[in-house]
């Protein structure tokens, strides 16, 4: 993997790229699901339109939204993301894991759930959740090659996801 940096987006200033690539991230995602593909923040559901335009208070401390960024120093390009969002005291859930696609395939989802991993544990979090489409086959391999395990939902799920945990 050439030379990547985790950081903390909002921490960093680096809300509006937070903003554009989780809005890339959703974007696909509905496409993915067979729903029309958004131009903009405005032509998504007013939830996700919310979190979009309201990052740095939907991942607040203790949560994060986590950037991998890479190239020169001077001009630094999001590869991809990672969202922290703590659902109590002990649990953290991972939301809008993605790496760009030209720079899949190189280890970056892991190294973003290492960091998450790295975040969580000194603000007291010992459980991380998440939930993934069961179209989603590399990110599945992905989460069990970092150890987690097939959970029960976390909270309410209409989108028949599959659900995982891991215990930090």
């Amino acid at each position: 993997m050439s030379e990547v940096r985790i950081v903390d987006a909002m921490a960093a200033g680096r809300d509006a790229d937070a903003a554009a690539i989780v809005f890339e991230y959703v974007a696909m995602t509905r496409g993915e699901v067979g729903r029309p593909v958004p131009r903009d923040v405005d032509e998504l559901p007013e939830g996700l339109a919310a979190e979009c335009r309201a990052l740095p208070s939907y991942y607040a401390p203790p949560g994060a939204i986590l950037l991998a960024v890479g190239g020169v120093a001077t001009d630094e390009a999001v590869w991809g993301c990672v969202g922290l969002v703590p659902l109590d005291a002990t649990t953290v859930k991972v939301q809008r894991l993605y790496v760009r696609p030209a720079q899949r395939r190189r280890g970056l989802a892991a190294a973003l759930m290492r960091a998450a991993h790295d975040h969580a544990r000194p603000h007291g979090f010992s459980r991380v959740v998440l939930s993934v489409m069961p179209t989603r086959g590399g990110a599945i391999a992905c989460y069990t090659s970092l150890g987690y395990v097939p959970i029960a939902p976390a909270h309410p799920d209409p989108y028949n996801l599959l659900w995982f945990g891991y215990e930090l």
